[in-house]
């Protein structure tokens, strides 16, 4: 392991090679990085998940010869290019690429070889999550996730919808939001698979409140059990669905 002199030196200039600040990590990286240089075979394949996430901790994987990498990304390119180290491009130079946007895609191929890149669709289980005529509707729509979520835009208009549907209740599923809002609603924590799926069944339709974004599963979830989706005008929601209707509110 690195010493821990050393790992105080590396401080002020972690922010600039390694995100989230992982200096706390240095040591574990360190003995990382070895152990994956010493089980590397010849035509080994690296396989990051959550690119966004473990790519820069293969680093020194990139001298190796014959390697190969694969690599999934999630986020659309303004926070891509937040979260990746400054050396993104080399670490992907040999890479093989997989997408889940349009718009993922169309950025990625300004750097790389349009068949480096492959636009794989977010997927769920659509066995589990289904619509079952047997539950009755509730006067009820859903939001669900947190991640990218503008919930005080949506339960500043749901201030304005209980002025003409005051029975109608938007149901939260997500952490606490900021502050108390004067509207129909109600927050639920931690909620089970099986209470997601019965709330789902039991909504009118799904709300999806983002500030950006590509896919998610709350998106897929929604729809695979019959509900109409509302949310923001994107080229990567419009990619999932074969009947999109725009409205322009300005």
């Amino acid at each position: 392991p690195l010493k821990p002199d050393l790992v105080k030196g590396f401080y002020k200039i972690s922010s600039l090679f390694f995100p989230f600040r992982v200096f706390k990590l240095l040591p574990w990286m360190y003995t990382t990085f070895k152990a994956e240089l010493d089980s590397l075979k010849e035509n080994d394949i690296i396989f990051h998940l959550y690119g966004e996430g473990t790519l820069f901790l293969s680093g020194f994987s990139m001298f190796r010869k014959n390697k190969r990498v694969i690599a999934t990304f999630h986020e659309p390119e303004k926070r891509f290019k937040q979260c990746m180290p400054f050396y993104w491009k080399f670490l992907l130079k040999d890479a093989e690429i997989i997408v889940i946007s349009p718009s993922q895609k169309k950025f990625f191929e300004k750097y790389f070889p349009k068949h480096k890149i492959h636009l794989i669709p977010h997927g769920i289980d659509i066995h589990y999550f289904k619509p079952d005529s047997k539950i009755k509707k509730k006067n009820q729509i859903i939001a669900v996730g947190n991640y990218s979520r503008d919930y005080d835009a949506l339960l500043k208009a749901m201030e304005l919808v209980k002025k003409n549907l005051p029975d109608l209740k938007l149901i939260i599923v997500a952490k606490d939001t900021d502050k108390k809002y004067n509207a129909n609603y109600e927050l639920k924590k931690d909620v089970s698979d099986s209470e997601l799926l019965r709330l789902y069944r039991e909504s009118l339709f799904q709300v999806l409140p983002l500030n950006i974004g590509t896919a998610n599963n709350a998106l897929l979830e929604g729809c695979a059990c019959g509900l109409p989706l509302i949310s923001i005008d994107s080229e990567n929601i419009k990619f999932y669905f074969n009947d999109v209707i725009t409205y322009n509110t300005y």
